[in-house]
């Protein structure tokens, strides 16, 4: 479940069917007008618990995703810190 993005809408199907129907396409569904899964919530066809599970899911998938962008820099900046000592070397021996 934690791979992706793409498993928050395999969960929540409901309510990402019901954002497609937001009038703003980065509705948050807190507070903008037309938003659709608001309206589902005042008229009873969704959960308010449902939503804040949403929107758990959603804070710690980016949560997630932000580790892992902050891993691959510091693996690259190590990759290429290593290679940058590697052509210091041989440019001494070469010399």
């Amino acid at each position: 479940m934690w791979a992706d993005g793409g498993s928050l809408s395999s969960v929540f199907e409901d309510i990402e069917q019901l954002a497609h129907e937001c009038r703003f396409r980065d509705c948050t569904h807190h507070s903008e007008p037309g938003c659709a899964v608001k309206t589902a919530i005042q008229q009873g066809s969704l959960e308010v618990v449902r939503l804040q599970s949403y929107r758990k899911l959603e804070k710690e998938l980016r949560h997630l995703a932000a580790r892992q962008e902050d891993r691959t820099r510091l693996e690259e900046r190590a990759k290429w810190k290593k290679v940058s000592q590697w052509s210091r070397k041989n440019q001494k021996y070469n010399q």
